[in-house]
C-alpha cells in the first residue's frame, strides 16, 4: 500500500472522533445559541475525486486501518499543546476531550482527508451566498446536473455516473451531484456506496436535514445502529427542535439497553411539548429501569397534578405503579381516589386502577376491597387482564394473605389467554404453606399436564403423594413413559425421566419398598458416572488469565470497522455492561503488549470441566446415605466387583465431605466384600485396614488370614 492510499485511509475517519465524543455524552442537547456553525468543504477538485474512488470501492486497498491508534496519537499531541489547566477548574474524566480539544482533533483528521471545517461566526454573517463559494450558478455545472438528472430518470445510470463526475471536478463542494449519485448506487441496490455518496452529500451540506433522515432510514434498513445513531445526532444538530428526530435517536439507545440516555432524549422532548404524554411515559419508563425512580414520578406526578379533566389512565396507571415501588401506598391511593372524582362516581375506574388499589388497601391492611373486586369485576380474557390478576395474586401471597392470593390465582383460568400451569403451581405452593398438602395434590396434576417437563414440581407431587402414602402413584409419576425408548431414540432435548433429581427419587422409593433390583437399575449408572466426571473434573485447573482472542472480542465494540465504507471508527451501540468490559479488555490487552507477556492461546487453555448427572452428590451430606445404601445392596445381589467401584471412588473424592462414620461403613463393607468374593484381591485393602484399626480383635486377624490364604 503506497503512503498516499494509506494517508488516505486515515482521511477516511474525518468525523469520527467527534461524533463518538458526542455519543459518549449521550447526545446531548445541541446549544441553539452557539456562536459558530461548521461548514465543512473540499480543499480542491483531486481531494474530492479521491474521495469518490474510495466511496465507489475503487481503492479497495485503503480499507480498514487502526483508527483508534490515529485517535490516540490525536489525543496524546494535543494533551501536548494544551497549557497547563487552572487547579480551580473542573479535571475532566480520563480520555474525555473537552469541546475544544475535540474540534481541534477534528479538524486535524479531516484535514487529511481534504474535507475542512470552516468556522463562521453568526454575528458577522451577512444575508445571502458568497460568491463564488458553491459553483452552483455556474452554467456548465447546470447543464452537466440537469443531463445527468435526465439519464437518472429514465434509468440509463451508466451515462449519468461519468456526467456527476466531472461535476465533481468542477464544482467539488456542490452537495447535488454526491446526492444523486447516492441515489443512482440506491437504485442499483448498492447501499454501501449508496451511504458513503448521501454521506458526502450530508457533511458537505450539514444542516440539511432531509439528508441526514434518509441516511437514517438506510442505516436502520441495514441493521446498523451505529451509524443510524452517529446520523441521528448530526440530524438533531441541524434541527433541535425535531421530536421525530429524538424519538429516533432515544428509541435506538432503548434498543441497546441504554436507559438513562433514552430517559434524557425523551425527556428532551417533552421539555419542548410538554403536552406529548407518549414521551412522557417513555422517559419515565427509562428513568424506572435505569432505577432513577424519584425521577420518574417527578416527571409524571407534576404533569398529572395539573390536570382537572381527562387524565391518561395508562399514565396514571405508571405513577401509581411508580408509587408501589417506593412502598408510598397512601400517595398512590390518593391518586386514584383523585382519577375517580375525575371520572365521576357514575363511572368505574378501569380495572387496571383498581386492581392497583386493592393492592394498596391490602398493604394497609384493608382487605375487604380485595373481596368487593372478587365478586363484582367480570373481565375477559387478554394478556393484559392476566397480567392485572397474577400482579395482585402475587402482592397477596407476598403479604401472608394466602386464602385470598388462591383466589386471584384461580381467576386466571378465566382471562388468560393460554394458561402455562404456573398459576395451578402458585395455588398448590399456597395450600402448602397453610398446611392443606392434600387440596395442593390436584392442582400440581392440573399444573403437570401443561409443564411435564418441570422436574420440581414433579417431584415435589411424589412427596406429598408419599405422604398420602400412596407410594405406587409416586412411583409411576416418576418412571419413565411406556414410550420412552422411541423417545429417547430421537433428537430432542434430555427428557425429564433422565434428570438426576428424578432418578435420585425413584430409586429412595424403590429401596423404601424393598424393590431392590429397580432401585439399582434405576441409580447405579447415574452415581458411577458421576463420580467418573468429578475424578475427571479434579484435573482441570481453573484457566486464570482469559486468552487474547477472547480480549480482542470483547474489545472489537469500541470500533466497529467497516471494510466497505469510506467512514470508520464509529462505534457499535451496546449495553454500558458491555461497553466497561469492552474497555477493560482492551486496557489488558495494551497492558501485556506494554509487559511482553506471553500471549495466551486457544491451545493452552484446559479444557472445560463437565456437568455430573447428580450434582452435589458427596458435597450434599443429604445425599450420602444413598450411596452407602447402594453399596450394601450391590453386596447383598452379589455384585461385588460394582460395589468396589463405587466404594473405592466415594472413598477418594469425600475425603473431606465424608463423615468418619460413613467412612468407616465403606470400609467395613468393603473389607466383608473381600472375604465373600471369588476374587479377595480388589478388597484386600479394607481388610487389612480393618485389623490396623482392631488389632486385638481375633476375627478381624482371621478375616484377615483367610483372604490372604485365598
Amino acid at each position: 500500500m503506497s503512503d498516499m492510499e494509506e494517508e488516505s485511509c486515515e482521511r477516511a475517519s474525518m468525523e469520527v472522533e467527534e461524533a463518538n465524543d458526542q455519543e459518549d455524552h449521550g447526545g446531548e442537547e445541541f446549544d441553539e445559541d452557539e456562536d459558530e456553525e461548521d461548514v465543512y468543504e473540499f480543499g480542491d477538485a483531486d481531494d474530492a475525486m479521491q474521495c469518490v474512488e474510495m466511496a465507489e470501492g475503487i481503492s479497495s486497498a485503503a480499507g480498514v486501518q487502526d483508527y483508534e491508534v490515529l485517535a490516540a496519537r490525536k489525543r496524546k499531541a494535543l494533551a501536548e499543546e494544551q497549557p497547563v489547566r487552572d487547579a480551580s477548574s473542573k479535571k475532566p474524566r480520563q480520555d474525555e476531550l473537552s469541546e475544544a480539544e475535540a474540534a481541534t482533533m477534528f479538524d486535524q483528521l479531516m484535514e487529511g482527508f481534504g474535507l475542512r471545517r470552516k468556522r463562521r461566526s453568526k454575528e458577522a454573517k451577512k444575508k445571502g451566498r458568497k460568491k463564488g463559494t458553491r459553483n452552483k450558478g455556474n452554467p456548465e455545472v447546470i447543464k452537466k446536473l440537469g443531463d445527468a438528472t435526465l439519464f437518472f430518470t429514465e434509468n440509463k445510470f451508466k451515462e449519468a455516473i461519468p456526467i456527476l463526475h466531472e461535476v465533481v471536478r468542477i464544482a467539488p463542494n456542490l452537495p447535488n451531484s454526491y446526492h444523486l449519485l447516492g441515489s443512482i448506487y440506491k437504485e442499483c441496490g448498492e447501499l454501501d456506496k449508496a451511504i458513503n455518496f448521501l454521506m458526502l452529500a450530508a457533511y458537505v451540506s450539514p444542516k440539511d436535514v432531509v439528508l441526514w433522515k434518509k441516511l437514517i432510514d438506510m442505516a436502520l434498513k441495514k441493521e446498523d445502529a451505529a451509524l443510524a445513531r452517529h446520523c441521528v445526532l448530526k440530524a438533531m444538530r441541524a434541527d433541535p427542535e425535531d421530536a421525530g428526530l429524538k424519538f429516533d435517536c432515544a428509541n435506538i439507545y432503548h434498543a441497546f439497553r441504554d436507559y438513562q440516555k433514552a430517559a434524557e432524549i425523551y425527556e428532551q422532548i417533552v421539555k419542548i411539548y410538554p403536552s406529548n404524554i407518549v414521551a412522557r411515559k417513555a422517559a419515565a419508563q427509562m428513568y424506572r429501569d435505569c432505577g432513577q425512580i424519584d425521577k420518574a414520578v417527578n416527571l409524571l406526578e407534576d404533569y398529572v397534578n395539573a390536570q382537572t379533566m381527562n387524565i391518561d389512565s395508562s399514565l396514571l396507571d405508571l405513577l401509581i405503579s411508580l408509587f408501589l415501588r417506593n412502598n408510598a401506598h397512601s400517595e398512590a391511593l390518593r391518586h386514584i381516589e383523585k382519577a375517580h372524582l375525575v371520572l365521576g362516581s357514575q363511572h368505574k375506574l378501569p380495572v387496571q386502577l383498581q386492581a392497583k388499589a386493592v393492592i394498596c388497601h391490602a398493604h394497609l391492611g384493608d382487605m375487604s376491597h380485595a373481596e368487593v373486586f372478587l365478586q363484582n369485576v367480570q373481565l375477559e380474557r387478554s394478556k393484559d387482564n392476566h397480567d392485572i390478576i397474577m400482579g395482585v395474586a402475587n402482592t397477596l401471597e407476598y403479604l401472608g394473605q394466602y386464602e385470598y392470593a388462591i383466589k386471584f390465582y384461580l381467576m386466571i383460568e378465566d382471562v388468560a389467554l393460554h394458561n402455562d400451569g404456573s398459576s395451578y403451581v402458585k395455588v398448590a405452593q399456597c395450600y402448602m404453606t397453610i398446611g392443606e398438602k392434600r387440596k395442593a395434590i390436584p392442582y400440581f396434576y392440573k399444573a403437570l399436564q401443561r409443564m411435564e417437563d418441570n422436574i420440581d414440581v414433579r417431584i415435589t407431587l411424589s412427596s406429598l403423594l408419599v405422604n398420602e402414602d400412596k407410594i405406587d402413584e409416586a412411583i409411576v409419576l416418576l418412571s419413565p413413559p411406556e414410550n420412552s425408548k422411541s423417545l429417547s431414540a430421537t433428537d430432542q432435548p434430555k427428557c425429564w425421566w433422565f434428570d438426576g433429581k428424578v432418578k435420585m427419587h425413584l430409586a429412595k422409593l424403590y429401596y423404601n419398598k424393598g424393590m431392590l433390583e429397580d432401585f439399582v437399575g434405576t441409580i447405579l449408572i447415574p452415581i458411577l458416572e458421576t463420580l467418573n466426571i468429578e475424578h475427571a473434573n479434579r484435573k482441570v485447573r481453573k484457566t486464570k488469565k482469559l486468552p487474547n482472542n477472547v480480549l480482542y472480542e470483547r474489545a472489537k465494540v469500541l470500533t466497529e470497522q467497516r471494510p466497505e465504507s469510506v467512514f470508520q471508527g464509529l462505534r457499535p451501540i451496546v449495553s454500558p455492561a458491555e461497553l466497561q468490559k469492552a474497555n477493560r479488555a482492551k486496557k489488558l490487552l495494551e497492558k501485556r503488549a506494554a509487559s511482553n507477556e506471553d500471549m495466551i492461546k486457544d491451545g493452552d487453555l484446559q479444557r472445560a470441566k463437565q456437568i455430573p448427572p447428580i450434582s452435589g452428590l458427596l458435597t450434599n451430606a443429604e445425599n450420602h446415605p444413598l450411596v452407602i445404601h447402594l453399596c450394601q445392596t450391590l453386596a447383598l445381589l452379589h455384585r461385588y466387583w460394582e460395589a468396589l467401584q463405587v466404594i473405592n471412588r466415594t472413598l477418594k473424592l469425600g475425603t473431606d465431605t465424608l463423615s468418619d462414620e460413613n467412612k468407616e461403613e465403606l470400609r467395613s463393607l468393603g473389607a466383608q466384600i473381600a472375604y465373600r468374593a471369588p476374587d479377595p484381591r480388589h478388597g484386600f485393602n479394607y481388610v487389612r485396614n480393618v485389623v490396623q484399626q482392631h488389632p486385638y480383635s481375633l476375627s478381624a486377624w482371621n478375616s484377615y488370614y483367610k483372604v490372604t490364604s485365598r
